[in-house]
């Protein structure tokens, strides 16, 4: 695998209620970093969770690597662009014989309205702070504020 030794529960099946055999198998891809359930899951499951893409949507450098070798037919001097090349990548495992059954289902991504360019989720570090406490000051301090 890409990612060979990453603890025991990198490489198993896992259930999910948001996943169902009501339309294909039953069996889809977990990217605990690139989706709000996936990452739940990973966390209560103690999946571990690795970044394949840089802020731009383009895979690492060794992560392409890998995955230029799984698609002969890609320019491998270009950067490997995420949502270009999903299909590449499939095709390079079915090629591979690593993959049981690739079957592509069309669903809505979230997109910039302004660019009109997709969203890619990824977890980031973040802070977070609790300002109820605070609101009234900062509402009084407002008004010495030149804006």
């Amino acid at each position: 695998p890409l990612f060979a030794d990453q603890g025991d529960n990198a490489h198993k099946v896992w259930s999910a209620d948001y996943v169902g055999a009501e339309a294909g198998t039953g069996i889809v891809h977990l990217s605990p970093i690139y989706g709000e359930e996936d990452f739940v899951l990973a966390q209560e499951n103690n999946i571990p969770r690795v970044h394949v893409l840089d802020d731009n949507g383009y895979y690492f450098p060794e992560v392409a690597e890998q995955l230029f070798a799984l698609m002969p037919w890609v320019d491998s001097t270009k950067p490997l662009e995420v949502w270009d090349n999903n299909k590449n990548i499939a095709k390079g495992l079915e090629k591979a014989g690593v993959v049981w059954k690739t079957e592509y289902i069309r669903h809505e991504y979230p997109f910039n309205p302004r660019s009109k360019q997709r969203i890619m989720y990824r977890a980031i570090p973040s802070w977070f702070f609790d300002v109820q406490g605070s609101k009234p000051l900062m509402l009084e301090q407002n008004e010495n504020i030149n804006w």
